[in-house]
């Protein structure tokens, strides 16, 4: 299936882009294609025959996104702009006719008629399929006898840890209390969140310090994790079916927790109050159905792109969570509704899709993402599922991405790439802090120095990744 106008043919299943029969070629001698925003845009004008406005299109591009920022506004409207000036420039007949074919603001519409092609691979042979639709990003190939060591441990976790008698294995701040049996993951269909748990009801303690709190008057309504439920745990280390139970709650739950259980000195070490307030608190959690503290439900996928480069991401000095620390990619809450888009999560999976499209601009498919682990963050007992996304798109198509079509790429200084390899990934698991790539893109209000500490997950993700590569080969 595709669209004719004028002498082009564009092929709907790869968005590729045909000239009198033959494909056309950018600069680089690559086939010519629409991003997947301008297609989205370039379709809406094309079911538009009496037009479209601008304001519908802004609308289109970023239906989870509202703003009464003028500045942000304006800035939506430019990057609109460049994204049409491009379908422009790409269904243009030479450089002095960019506008033959479409008629611009305030109303867009195609001039001339818009032709339905039904078989497109008829009309040209295979050379209009030729470069396919873009499928799943294969597995890098990892040897079976490959092994590779687990990140450091935090003296302080693993002691801990032993001295409750608990058999749980940590990385950095990440405490993991289950994963997948044979590292493959659970997929969409497996995994269910039941709302079963009712509202959070913190002890007399914590609910003062709530209340104490300067809250903003509004605030996003989020899950938190108060049990799990694992069908595999039943039979053997064949797939089953993982259950999370999630009581309501709010995002001031997890700021205040933050506050009273993560505070730390200058050397690092948590303050007196703290210790005082983690001596009472911090191992209540292992009874997760009993604990009184609030487990914000926050996912933690790492992007794989379709070149095989984890994708890297670094927090702006301003960021809530994690400031000036590189992820690995990134982090979500699940949202039980938000406050200015209202709107909610259909699931944890969802939620994964959601934070990969507001931060880095690609749509990634449910199909394309497991669930490999499940953990607590030492610092603010947060629950911590661990993702893998396989992303579809290279690592230089996720830069321009998140450069054109994030709606939150001021959360980020940069963007960098560690390359699927056993020798990288030792490297990088072996090192407190990532020292930027030749590869890594910096955002304009980015500081000189770009090497930062690891977030307190991210070598986790990283070394669940490398593990459910390998047992997928």
């Amino acid at each position: 299936m595709g669209y004719r106008i004028g002498p082009f043919l564009i092929n709907e299943d790869d968005q590729l882009l045909f000239r009198d029969g033959k494909l056309v070629l950018n600069t680089k001698g690559k086939p010519q294609h629409f991003t997947e925003t301008e297609w989205k845009l370039l379709l809406a004008i094309l079911n538009s025959p009496d037009g479209i406005s601008g304001e519908d299109l802004q609308q289109l591009a970023w239906p989870l996104v509202s703003t009464k920022d003028e500045v942000q506004l304006e800035s939506r409207k430019q990057t609109l702009f460049t994204h049409l000036s491009n379908i422009w420039s790409k269904l243009s007949d030479n450089d002095q006719n960019q506008r033959k074919y479409l008629q611009g603001f305030p109303i867009l519409k195609f001039i001339g008629p818009v032709e339905r092609v039904s078989d497109i691979a008829s009309e040209h042979g295979t050379r209009a399929t030729a470069a396919g639709r873009k499928k799943a990003a294969p597995i890098p190939f990892v040897r079976k006898d490959a092994k590779l060591k687990a990140p450091l441990e935090w003296p302080e976790i693993t002691e801990f840890i032993r001295r409750h008698g608990w058999d749980f294995l940590s990385m950095d701040e990440f405490i993991q209390i289950h994963r997948h049996g044979n590292w493959r993951g659970w997929t969409h269909e497996e995994v269910q969140v039941l709302e079963n748990g009712g509202n959070y009801e913190p002890p007399e303690d914590i609910a003062q310090a709530i209340a104490e709190h300067a809250h903003e008057k509004d605030c996003n309504l989020l899950f938190g994790l108060c049990d799990f439920d694992d069908g595999q745990l039943l039979m053997d280390k064949s797939r089953g079916f993982l259950t999370l139970s999630v009581k309501s709650g709010s995002f001031h739950d997890g700021a205040t927790l933050n506050r009273l259980a993560n505070q730390r000195e200058r050397n690092g070490a948590f303050t007196a109050d703290v210790q005082r307030f983690r001596a009472k608190y911090a191992a209540t959690w292992k009874d997760l159905p009993a604990s009184p503290l609030w487990h914000t439900l926050s996912a933690q996928p790492l992007v794989l792109s379709r070149d095989h480069q984890i994708v890297l991401a670094k927090k702006t000095r301003r960021a809530e969570y994690a400031a000036g620390k590189w992820s690995a990619t990134l982090e979500e809450q699940m949202l039980r509704w938000h406050r200015h888009e209202h709107l909610r999560d259909a699931g944890i999976f969802e939620c994964v899709q959601r934070g990969i499209w507001e931060e880095l601009g690609i749509a990634v498919e449910l199909e394309d993402i497991r669930l490999l682990a499940l953990g607590i963050e030492w610092g603010c007992f947060a629950a911590a599922p661990l993702f893998i996304v396989r992303a579809r798109q290279t690592f230089d198509e996720i830069v321009e991405a998140w450069r054109w079509e994030s709606a939150d790429a001021y959360e980020l200084d940069a963007l960098d790439s560690l390359p699927f390899s056993l020798e990288a990934i030792e490297k990088a698991l072996s090192r407190s802090k990532w020292h930027p790539s030749a590869r890594v893109v910096r955002s304009p209000q980015a500081p000189v120095d770009l090497t930062g500490e690891w977030n307190e997950t991210a070598r986790a993700r990283i070394f669940a990744c490398f593990q459910h590569v390998k047992a997928m080969q």
